[in-house]
Order: C-alpha cells, then structure tokens, then sequence
C-alpha cells in the first residue's frame, strides 16, 4: 500500500515538473521523508561512459563522477539491473561514501530503451537495528553539521528487559566507535504507550 501512494506521488512530481532536476530533487526529498530507513537518496544522470550526480538529499559525497563500471553505481551502469547490497563492508567493488553507510540499492532508469540515470539509496539502519534489546529502529537520519562532524537522530524501539541506559550506551559506541558520529539524540522508546527516554551527547 505505501509503495502505491509513493508511486503515486512521484508520478504528480513528474506530471506537475516543469524541469528535469526539480522533480528529481522533490522526488528524492519524498523517498527520504516517507521510507524510514532511507538516510541518503539521490540520482546520478549518465553523460558518455560516467556517471553524474545529480539532485540528491543526505550528506555531500565526493563522488560528483563515477566511471562506468566503478563502484556499485557504476556496475549498475553497464548491467543496466537494479543491484542490492545489503551489506556494503562485504562488497568488494563498493565506493565508501562514509563509514555509517550499512547498505546500498542502485536501481536503474530507462527512457527508450537506453540508460538515461539512476537512483541510488544508501540506509544506515543494520548496526543499530542488531544491538541486543533492539527490535526496531525509526526515523534515523545522519547529516554533516560542519566539515568533519557527522550528527545523527534516531529512535530505538526495545524490548522490556534490558535498561534504557544500557541500551544507549551500547548504541554510542556503536555510533562514535565503528562511525566516527560523536554527536547524536537518540530516543528509546520501551513500548509503545511509553514515553521516550532521550539520551544526548
């Protein structure tokens, strides 16, 4: 049901656009708002044998240009298949666009037949997701406040056992340790009907 109202709602961007790069900025600002574990969503437009980014939201990259055949996006490129990497530390051909990205999905787009672009997903939810204690994890969001300080929000849903604090403590050093974020509010929520413990640093 979601994926019908997304796709319907992409397809008013794109119905109501009067240029190529504002509907794909509204389109990647709604898959960013609207699918929670979407941390980074943009398009790379294919000019000759590279790839170029185009509107995107979510932290800068550095990779603006990617070669045909480089990296997953450019793998994508010459297959013209949709590639998903759940996670990206095991994939050999992947280019890092940060230590917190978990997992991938390139998915290409035609238009006569040919490849015109791409869509390219990044999710940074599996390690906190993994923690003991946590069984879901929502409205996880990460972004470059200043050159060389990553900031990120989240919301941990777990289970009745383990403590709050115990919980937070774990996902900190997950956090700063394996992803150089430093700074970071996160909301425990022990069950639904309770209210959120924040815990910021």
């Amino acid at each position: 049901m979601e994926l019908t109202r997304l796709e319907s709602a992409a397809n008013a961007i794109i119905a109501a656009a009067t240029d190529r790069d504002g509907a794909l900025r509204e389109i990647a600002q709604l898959l960013e708002a609207r699918v929670e574990h979407y941390d980074w969503v943009g398009f790379y437009l294919a000019e000759g044998r590279e790839l170029v980014l185009g509107p995107f939201v979510g932290a800068p990259t550095e990779h603006v240009r990617i070669p045909f055949g480089c990296g997953v996006c450019g793998q994508v490129a010459e297959s013209g298949e949709t590639l998903v990497v759940p996670d990206v530390a095991a994939e050999a051909n992947y280019l890092s666009c940060g230590s917190a990205v978990q997992s991938e999905v390139v998915i290409p787009i035609h238009a006569d037949g040919e490849f015109v672009a791409q869509l390219d997903i990044d999710s940074l939810i599996r390690d906190l997701e993994s923690l003991p204690g946590v069984r879901d994890l929502h409205d996880l969001h990460v972004w470059t406040l200043t050159s060389g300080m990553e900031v990120a929000t989240a919301h941990l849903v777990v289970e009745a056992g383990p403590t709050a604090d115990d919980i937070l403590a774990t996902a900190q050093r997950v956090l700063q340790e394996d992803h150089g974020i430093s700074h970071a509010t996160l909301q425990v929520e022990v069950d639904p009907d309770t209210e959120c413990h924040r815990a910021t640093w």
